[in-house]
């Protein structure tokens, strides 16, 4: 199992470090530079002044202002559980393979287990640029059952990077949550990225950095539909995996932004199939 390098881990360290100080003058000179280099809309934030956030990390994992997400209520509906640009989305082959254009991978290797019931199902990778809201909601309302913490590399998850690493989801760090939503599965994969070695849980889960892969089996942990249940430290990559038997993608399109609440497909009732 190939680990986040030295420096990578000892990046991410200092540049953590650095985004929790609440030391005034630091803290209030990187949220400005930020805010103004990735023209970030603080309008929607509860908190709307830099000298207001108690950190560069209080900022970065921001609260939106209640209501600034309209959510689809309609209970068959799934919905995006981030902002974000869609990087890829479609089918997963009977082989268990998601991607195209030579990025290929198999969900086996990106979950570490066999899945068997999700090929032929559907799947789509949403990411979160630097400006993004950095909280992650449920795409429909589920139980947690398990997760598996992964331990793996910190690359950045933009284009350039997908060129150099067609497996790039199979190498970074992640958190995998399987879910059951009417008995029905489903899993939600947290991809950590460059500096990003703080993936954090709304349940008394892990945070990373992951130094071993643990498999953790949970009881009485529920989520309603669109509510939060984990968020990030700058940008990174949520997989949504969806077996044929719950529920499939909108016709969408790659490169299109969508916002949390918003549809972005159907679940199936029993008699569908």
């Amino acid at each position: 199992m190939q680990k986040a390098s030295f420096l990578q881990r000892n990046t991410s360290r200092f540049v953590g470090h650095l985004f929790r100080s609440r030391v005034r003058w630091i803290k209030n000179l990187c949220i400005r530079l930020f805010v103004k280099y990735y023209n970030v809309d603080l309008s929607e934030s509860q908190v709307q002044d830099a000298d207001d956030f108690a950190s560069f990390e209080s900022f970065f994992t921001r609260e939106l202002k209640p209501g600034c997400r309209p959510i689809d209520v309609d209970p068959s509906v799934i919905v995006s559980p981030v902002d974000a640009t869609i990087a890829e989305y479609g089918t997963i082959t009977q082989d268990g393979a998601l991607g195209a254009k030579g990025r290929e991978y198999l969900i086996e290797e990106l979950v570490k287990e066999a899945v068997g019931e999700f090929e032929g199902g559907t799947y789509i990778v949403l990411y979160l640029s630097p400006r993004d809201y950095h909280r992650v909601h449920m795409p429909v309302a589920a139980n947690l059952v398990k997760t598996r913490e992964i331990p793996g590399q910190l690359y950045s998850v933009n284009d350039a990077s997908f060129g150099k690493r067609p497996k790039l989801f199979c190498c970074n760090e992640r958190l995998v949550c399987f879910l059951e939503s009417n008995g029905r599965p489903l899993i939600v994969v947290l991809i950590g990225a460059l500096i990003v070695a703080s993936i954090s849980t709304n349940w008394a889960g892990p945070k990373s950095p992951y130094w071993e892969e643990i498999v953790r089996h949970l009881a009485n942990v529920s989520f309603a539909k669109a509510e939060e249940f984990a968020r990030f430290t700058l940008g990174s990559t949520v997989i949504l995996l969806f077996p044929e038997t719950i529920g499939c993608f909108d016709d969408l399109n790659v490169g299109q932004s969508v916002r949390l609440g918003e549809r972005i497909g159907v679940l199936r009732t029993e008699g569908e199939l």
